[in-house]
């Protein structure tokens, strides 16, 4: 295992908290280690002051693994103008050549 996954970046961020007591660090830490992404995380960090929330969060982003491939893509298509794509999908192989020019194949 590397040093990032085994590294407790709340702990690190929160022992430089001077200004939360240990009540409020241990809910920290909690919170960061019970949320699923940053954006959970945030709604969980609402007493949290607004400079350790935004590095808390910052650490949070920073260990989300890369999504799959096949999310990307459908993150990338739900961006393209849907008569774009109306238009992809009546004309299959053009589609097919162009991924596959952009794949390096042709």
């Amino acid at each position: 295992m590397s040093e990032q996954e085994i590294r407790d970046h709340a702990k690190d961020i929160l022992a430089k908290a001077a200004d939360l007591s240990d009540d409020q660090r241990a809910d920290a830490w909690d919170a960061w280690h019970e949320s699923k992404d940053p954006q959970e995380l945030s709604e969980r960090l609402k007493d949290v002051p607004a400079d350790i929330a935004g590095a808390l969060l910052a650490a949070k982003e920073r260990t989300m693994p890369e999504p799959p491939a096949a999310a990307r893509a459908v993150e990338a298509m739900a961006k393209i103008n849907p008569e774009h794509l109306d238009l992809a999908e009546k004309h299959p192989t053009v589609l097919q050549t162009l991924i596959d020019a952009i794949r390096g194949k042709r």
